[in-house]
């Protein structure tokens, strides 16, 4: 069952910039004459880390915060995860999650659209439906929705009712990012799933990206032109790739943020590790030094609000995880240049 844990706590300590000392080596190496900060002891056996000397100061605690990511313990069903598409085989398709964990979405778990193709298909209703491999490319981002967890494998779901199941109508802001599928295809767009009641979205098609070919029961990303009325209505959306990169949400929602949404993000403390600061005001947050990224061309600052994305909120914690990566780049992202090193590589000069 999900936890009904409130989503972004408040009562932390809003930031300030008055104290901040800038250091143009910020997230680098010590300078010179600078003393190397100490990296946290090794917890001897039956020590937890809270109640040693260690655990007591503050940067070592922030330190702990940053590092302690998902992992298939920590996982919980109904946890909202961004993800990216790995491999996409006949029946499922196969997500690297954040922390190196990986998931599959079954060919049911896409939207309830395709569910529908896929039995008329099998009732001899129609002719032709959509294999998996047209409906999703590898390195796509995917929001998805936990299930199940058993060991080491993770059932997901990119379902527009699981992954906005907590979104209401207040949540439908202009510019706000979503993820929907397609329920029709008209003469001047498409009829869209949200997955909110009493909703009806539609896509015009001189708001798509001429990249992606749409078709029924496919899911894609998408941000709100127009809002809908407070009482329902229809919610205008574009999925053109400049409407992406320049989706924000504003304001704290009623339940799970979206994965993937841009937050503005307030830069508080430099870890070895990664970045501490704070979102929605008073909510502490981190980005993970392998998730960290320069902002026009220069080192994040102190004090600096910048836009981060959305990766997930550790369970029971309720702690935000953020990536400054540009997840919407580009339709098609070049999967062969991101990868640094190959499956099989040998580091002749490597470090623990």
């Amino acid at each position: 069952m999900v936890d009904t844990e409130e989503y972004f706590p408040r009562g932390g300590k809003k930031p300030t910039t008055t104290y901040f000392k800038q250091s143009a080596n910020f997230l680098g190496a010590p300078e010179k004459g600078e003393k190397k900060k100490k990296k946290p002891k090794k917890k001897s056996e039956g020590d937890d880390g809270y109640l040693s000397d260690e655990g007591t100061k503050e940067i070592d605690q922030s330190f702990r915060n940053c590092a302690f990511g998902l992992s298939y313990k920590t996982v919980k069903e109904g946890l909202l995860i961004l993800g990216r598409v790995k491999n996409i085989l006949e029946t499922k398709v196969v997500v690297s999650l954040p922390c190196r964990l990986i998931g599959s979405v079954m060919a049911c778990h896409v939207s309830e659209p395709y569910n529908k193709e896929l039995e008329a298909y099998v009732n001899d209703k129609t002719d032709k439906v959509l294999d998996l491999a047209q409906m999703f490319r590898p390195g796509q981002y995917v929001a998805v929705k936990v299930l199940e967890v058993k060991d080491l494998s993770l059932m997901l779901s990119v379902m527009p009712q699981h992954v906005n199941g907590q979104t209401t109508i207040k949540d439908l802001q202009k510019g706000n990012l979503i993820q929907a599928a397609v329920s029709s295809v008209e003469d001047h767009g498409y009829v869209m799933d949200l997955g909110v009641p009493n909703t009806t979205a539609f896509l015009p098609k001189a708001n798509t990206n001429p990249e992606i070919e749409l078709d029924v029961g496919m899911v894609c990303w998408c941000t709100i032109k127009s809002a809908p009325a407070p009482g329902g209505g229809v919610v205008t959306l574009s999925n053109e790739l400049v409407a992406l990169q320049n989706s924000w949400l504003r304001h704290k929602p009623n339940g799970p943020p979206l994965p993937g949404s841009n937050l503005d993000f307030l830069v508080d403390t430099p870890l070895e590790n990664g970045i501490e600061g704070h979102v929605f005001g008073d909510t502490v947050a981190y980005v993970q030094r392998q998730h960290a990224d320069s902002v026009k061309g220069k080192k994040p600052s102190l004090g600096q609000k910048i836009r981060a994305r959305l990766l997930y909120v550790m369970p029971t914690r309720n702690t935000p995880f953020l990536t400054m990566k540009n997840i919407f780049d580009s339709t098609f992202p070049d999967l062969t240049s991101e990868q640094q090193l190959k499956d099989g590589q040998i580091i002749e000069e490597a470090q623990e």
